[in-house]
């Protein structure tokens, strides 16, 4: 199954080595076409106003931050699937060209009811309303602080719960996250796509 005109999006930054889970052969043929951005290609895709953001995360060596800002231009400019890099490949996602439309990932309904995770997005086409938005609240308030909040999981929960784009599913958190950064199983039966490795949120944590 190909993505019809999109690419399977990923992000690493920083100093560390990048993760075993990195797969771009499996990731290629899942969405047809594969991009791992670095913080220079990234930085180059984006406005003055995000670009801002960017930059402070960046330099604070907030790269996850820097991350947010960057996957939300990326899909708004490109379209296609971003799956964070630490996320190993179990199954075909649900991309392809049957005209399957955008979706989400709830981060896990028992431990985190209603919140939507950001390392799992799929906008097939380029220019979604909801991309738009979410790169003008990051341009027009400048924020600098806890990328969560800010820029990540909680930005994207608050804004699809203000526009409700009803183009816009949220998959259960077993398809993509089947086991929480606690270790909690997500819940329901439904088939597993990928694995997500928290690589990020458990150096946070611990």
């Amino acid at each position: 199954m190909m993505m019809s005109g999109g690419i399977v999006h990923q992000i690493w930054m920083g100093p560390n080595a990048r993760p075993e889970a990195l797969e771009a052969e499996v990731w290629r043929a899942a969405g047809g076409a594969w991009m791992l951005w670095d913080d220079v290609a990234c930085r180059g895709m984006l406005g003055r106003g995000a670009r801002l953001v960017f930059d402070r995360y960046l330099r604070a060596g907030l790269y996850h931050g820097a991350a947010d800002v960057a996957r939300y231009v990326i899909l708004r400019e490109l379209g296609g699937l971003y799956i964070d890099a630490d996320a190993t490949f179990e199954g075909m996602p649900p991309i392809g060209d049957e005209g399957e439309g955008p979706f989400l990932v709830f981060e896990n309904e028992v431990v985190v009811p209603g919140l939507i995770c950001n390392g799992v997005m799929y906008f097939p086409e380029a220019g979604h309303h909801f991309l738009e938005v979410l790169v003008a609240k990051i341009e027009h308030r400048l924020p600098f602080g806890d990328p969560w909040r800010l820029v990540g999981p909680q930005l994207v929960t608050e804004t699809y719960r203000e526009l409700m784009p009803q183009d816009v599913r949220v998959l259960p958190a077993r398809t993509f996250l089947p086991v929480h950064h606690t270790g909690a199983a997500a819940p329901g039966t439904a088939a597993v796509y990928s694995r997500h490795g928290w690589t990020t949120t458990k150096k946070r944590v611990v």
